[in-house]
């Protein structure tokens, strides 16, 4: 039941070291259908308005927090971005409550 969400992990990790961004986006979204399986209220229904609406734009999603209203979607966006802001204009509008928190992944990990 959690092998999936193993599995997740281990490709998240290996795939940066790797330099392979779309593998690690689909981790991402490994991760989230394995946490969906698990409990369908762990991928709520406004993580999933923000998925619908940001699919066509990156290479992975990723729901963290407790699921439900609580918690935050991570987008892995494609390396073409000249949409980024058209997609959070796009997010933002789904719901007032709903908001961009800018980060990037570091280029030479955590330290």
């Amino acid at each position: 039941m959690l092998d999936p969400l193993r599995e997740a992990a281990f490709r998240g990790k290996e795939a940066p070291l790797c330099g392979d961004l779309s593998a690690f986006g689909n981790a991402m979204i490994m991760n989230t259908e394995a946490q969906n399986r698990l409990h369908p209220e762990l991928v709520g229904e406004r993580s999933q308005q923000v998925i619908g609406v940001a699919r066509n734009f990156i290479e992975g999603y990723k729901v963290n927090g407790a699921g439900g209203i609580g918690g935050s979607v991570t987008l892995l966006m494609k390396a073409d971005t000249r949409y980024k802001n058209t997609l959070i204009d796009k997010i933002q509008k789904l719901n007032s409550d709903f908001r961009n928190i800018p980060i990037q992944l570091a280029p030479y990990g955590l330290r």
